[in-house]
C-alpha cells in the first residue's frame, strides 16, 4: 500500500477514471493532483507519529468543497485491497432530507434508480433510532429513508487484480452500471434547508437500523 500511495500509480488511476467520472457528474473535479489524498499525515495533535499514512483515496467531487460535505464517488486503497463507492461520509442534513423527500414523491422513480446499486453494491450508514417511516414504500426505499448518512461501496480482494491493469476497467465498469443512475438521481434532487424537516413525523416512532446491509 505504501508504494501504491507514494508513487505514480495513485495518479495514474485516478486520470484513466476522469472520463467516466465525468460522463456521471459533469461538475466533478478529476484533476489527479486534485482528487489523489496527501501520503502525510498530521502528526501534530496525535499519540500516533507515524509520518505516512497506511491509505489512501481518491474523492471526485465539486471543486472547493470540505471532504464528506457532500455527494461524491471515491476510491480507497488500503492492505485489505480496494474499495469504490460514492454517498456522503458526513450528516448532511439538506440532501438526506431531500432523498427522503423524493422517496416519499417518487418511490418507485428512487427504486428503479436503486436497483442497479444493490445488485452489486452494500449501504453503509447510521440510522436514526426513532423516525417513523412511511408505510408500504418500496424496500430499498425504507431502507434509505432513516439514514442520517450513506454511502454505498463495492470491494475488491483479489490480489492478481489489484496488480492488474484490469483494475482501473472493473472500477470503470461499477461507476457506469451500478453508481451511475443512483447518483446522478441523487445528485439531481434541490436541497432541503438544514432547519427544515419534510416529514413532520420525522422524530417520532421507530425503525429498524439492522435492516441496512
Amino acid at each position: 500500500c505504501y508504494a501504491f500511495v507514494a508513487s505514480r500509480p495513485a495518479l495514474d488511476l485516478a486520470a484513466e477514471l476522469g472520463e467516466t467520472v465525468l460522463s456521471i457528474g459533469e461538475n466533478l473535479e478529476t484533476r489527479p493532483e486534485k482528487v489523489v489524498s496527501r501520503i502525510n499525515r498530521d502528526i501534530r495533535f496525535s499519540k500516533d507519529k507515524s509520518p505516512y499514512r497506511d491509505h489512501m483515496w481518491l474523492s471526485f467531487r465539486r471543486p472547493g468543497t470540505p471532504q464528506g460535505s457532500e455527494l461524491c464517488i471515491y476510491v480507497a486503497v488500503d492492505v485489505n485491497g480496494c474499495e469504490v463507492g460514492f454517498g456522503i461520509h458526513d450528516q448532511v442534513r439538506p440532501l438526506m432530507n431531500a432523498i427522503r423527500r423524493e422517496i416519499r414523491v417518487n418511490p418507485e422513480g428512487f427504486e428503479a434508480d436503486a436497483q442497479a446499486a444493490f445488485s452489486a453494491l452494500t449501504l453503509g450508514g447510521e440510522a436514526y433510532r426513532r423516525m417513523k417511516v412511511p408505510e408500504n414504500l418500496p424496500p430499498l426505499c425504507a431502507q434509505f429513508y432513516p439514514l442520517k448518512g450513506f454511502w454505498m461501496f463495492k470491494g475488491f480482494t483479489d490480489p492478481e487484480l489489484l496488480r492488474s491493469p484490469r483494475l482501473a476497467e472493473e472500477i470503470r465498469q461499477t461507476l457506469r452500471v451500478h453508481i451511475a443512475p443512483l447518483f446522478r438521481h441523487i445528485a439531481s434532487l434541490p436541497p432541503e434547508p438544514a432547519g427544515q424537516c419534510p416529514d413532520p413525523s420525522a422524530s417520532a416512532g421507530h425503525t429498524n437500523p439492522s435492516a441496512i446491509n
